[in-house]
Formats: structure tokens, sequence, C-alpha cells
């Protein structure tokens, strides 16, 4: 699951509709993408592949919008699978082959490193405020706090790989290529409290990827049927039963549905099918609750990977022996678009003498921000400096305050940080 410090705010603008996007290549990759993620205001690329553009590129590279920075360390094993930034710090879980600890790493001065306490290949990860979770193709499922460096196992009795972790209603759930847990049997994914729940019969195919999106839960993959009924490669759960969505996908081919992402009050899912519902979206597609929307796509492949990145949604798409980035400006992308967003990572958390916000976009209508203490009076206040603003704490007493983000029409966004 992708995971962002995202606030949202929304800016009424006009509506328009512009079917077809105009996709541009971005580079070349020797091997598949795995997952991108936006975080220290770059978009962060890691896969399976060795090379970018003819040269060498281990497992991960980093864009800027114009320069590709490609990992040069000669790292081995078969890649990097998921990416995920937990207290401003780059996660990635791997089968890459370090000395001793195996699974985790911490990516820092254009390499990883090996996280202590992982010892075997991982795919599955999740943050929340308080924890980092990780799941490995054992079915161990693991997770260390936000003030500890150690890391312990909630379980090891999920009979097979873990590869997509989540929160809904207030529990963890854990999907991925099991049947059983504990001998029990549990159909690729499952509930996790005080013990294991059945989410119905669960799904008849592997799960790739987890997202909740407006108060429902959506499991993504390779599956056909959920809870006994139709739902090829995509199904959405209420809590209580399970259903296709708009319709269902259509697809020839069976490498599924194999990246998610919420934007702007969308879930927006890429892989390889034709049909999303009655919309002819190949590869790609939009859906907002209601219906589906196509992006006019035709290229090659399969798409493995999705992220939004300085106005531009950006994917992989993989043919065979190769991964091709394209790219496309978010506004040629979306039919009847008519809201913008904010995605903001405010760092750190907790914090000392300043405090960094960095937008992952411009913006044209004015914003700014306040640090409001818990009695409601603002302590600070000024306009945000483009896209990386640089706040001054040194005046404010130790506490929790709120951050808030306003536009010029009152619209606003607000987040808890922590003062020390």
């Amino acid at each position: 699951m992708k995971q962002k410090f995202t606030m949202m705010l929304l800016l009424f603008t006009s509506g328009f509709s512009i079917v077809n996007a105009q996709w541009t290549k971005a580079g070349k990759f020797n091997n598949v993408v795995n997952d991108m993620l936006v975080i220290y205001n770059q978009l962060y690329i890691a896969g399976n592949f060795s090379q970018y553009d003819g040269g060498d590129c281990f497992f991960t590279a980093y864009w800027n919008d114009s320069i590709m920075t490609k990992t040069t360390d000669a790292l081995s094993g078969t890649g990097v699978r998921r990416l995920l930034n937990f207290q401003n710090t780059l996660y990635g879980t791997n089968a890459l082959n370090f000395p001793i600890n195996k699974g985790l790493a911490i990516y820092n001065m254009n390499t990883w490193y090996s996280e202590s306490g992982i010892t075997s290949p991982q795919t599955g990860i999740y943050a929340n405020n308080n924890y980092l979770f990780v799941g490995s193709d054992a079915g161990i499922l693991s997770r260390k706090s936000t003030i500890s460096t150690m890391y312990e196992k909630l379980t090891d009795s999920i009979g097979g790989a873990i590869t997509a972790i989540t929160e809904y209603n207030g529990r963890m759930i854990v999907a991925g290529n099991f049947t059983t847990i504990k001998g029990g049997s549990y159909n690729h994914i499952a509930a996790y409290g005080t013990n294991f729940t059945a989410l119905s019969s669960g799904l008849d195919g592997n799960v790739s990827r987890l997202q909740v999106y407006n108060g429902k839960l959506y499991a993504c993959g390779t599956f056909m049927n959920a809870g006994g009924n139709p739902a090829k490669f995509l199904a959405r759960w209420n809590d209580t039963t399970w259903s296709q969505v708009g319709g269902g996908i259509v697809s020839a081919g069976t490498s599924g549905i194999m990246d998610m992402m919420v934007y702007n009050n969308a879930l927006y899912i890429v892989g390889e099918f034709s049909k999303a519902g009655n919309a002819n979206a190949m590869n790609i597609a939009k859906w907002n609750d209601t219906s589906w929307t196509s992006f006019g796509y035709n290229k090659p492949g399969y798409i493995s990977s999705i992220e939004a990145y300085k106005g531009k949604f950006y994917v992989a798409s993989y043919s065979g022996d190769s991964a091709i980035l394209y790219k496309t400006a978010i506004t040629s992308g979306i039919n009847k678009f008519n809201h913008e967003s904010i995605n903001a990572t405010i760092y750190p958390n907790p914090a000392k003498n300043q405090i960094n916000i960095s937008l992952d976009d411009d913006f044209d209508v004015k914003l700014t921000y306040e640090i409001i203490s818990l009695d409601g009076l603002v302590q600070l206040t000024n306009k945000l400096n483009g896209t990386d603003t640089t706040i001054n704490i040194d005046a404010l007493k130790s506490g929790i305050y709120i951050i808030r983000i306003k536009g010029e029409n009152g619209e606003y966004a607000m987040r808890k940080i922590i003062i020390l």
C-alpha cells in the first residue's frame, strides 16, 4: 500500500472534460518496476531492474522531473518490492542479499542499508502514527514502534507470503498468497487483532495491494471471485460483504490489477485489463465511487505501478524485457476534473528547531500556514514559499500544536505536530 503524510485541501475550480491523455516517455528500465513513491520532493522508483537507459541502476532510482539519479552501488538479489515513508525515512521491502539482515532496508546517500531485526525477504509494508508493520514471504508479521529500533514478531502462523497490509475500521488487514492461518481457512485475506477474523470466505487468488477509499476496503490482485461472488482482479469490502466494483473488470490477460492509488478523492487502478465497467480503459482507470473513467492509454505491456508527482501521473509499463516510464499531465488525464488537492509532507514530527513543509506540486492559489496551540490561539503564520518552506519554531514552547494550511477562499487542512 502506498503511504503519504498528506494534507488534503479541496479548492474548487471550473470543470472540464478531456478524454485522451498525452503519454510521453520518461525513461527505460531493463526489468519490472514494482513501486513508486514521492518523498523528499523526488519520485522514487523501485523494482527488479539493474539498468536505466543503458546504464547501471540497481533496483532503485529517483527522478526530479528532469533528471534521473541512479543507484550505482551493485547490490545483489532479485529486487526492491515496496516503498514506504515512515518518520520521513524511506523504507523498502526487498529480496536483496545483505550479509546478515535481509528483507527490509533504509535508503540513504544513494544506496540501501539493511534494517536490523528482519532476516528474510519481505513484501508487505504499512505504517500508522505509532508503528511500522512488515510482512514476510514466510507469513511472519512484525512491527516496530516510533520510539524503538527493535522489531516485535506479532505472528508467524500465516501460511504463505504477506504482500499487502493496511488498517480498516480499527483492525489490521493482512493479505497475500495464503489460504490458512493457524491451520484454519483464511483465503488470501484476514483481519488481525487479538485473534484472526475471516472476511467472509475471502478471495480465490493472490492479492497485490490493499487500499481504503471512501469508507470501504479495496483489494486487487489476480483473483476471480470474492466472498464466493464474481469479482475479477478487484473487489470491495464494506465490513460485511464483498462485491465487484462498478460492473467489474474485463481482461484477457492474467497479470491482474497490480497497483492502486487514491488521489484527488478518486481511486486509480493499473494492471492488465481492457475494460472497467462500461469504460474501454486499457490498463489504467479512475473510479470516483460512481463510475469509471478511461485515460486513452494505448502503450504496449501491462502497467505495474502508478504515482502522482509535480502535476503529472507516472506509470511503469512492462513488456517482456523492459519497463518504460510514461508520464502525462494530470489535467490531461482526468475527465470532469473539478478539484485540486494539496499533497504535503511535513517533517520532522516531532520537531525541535524547525519544521519543513514540502508540497508535491505548484499551486496557482496563494497558500498560508498557521501553527495553532491547543487553546485555539495562532502562534505563527505566514505565506508558503512555493513548494518548500522552512519554519523556525524556536519561539514556541514544547507541546502539541495544530498546523493548518489555508487557501485564498478559506478552505483549509490540518495536521497535529509535536514540538519538543
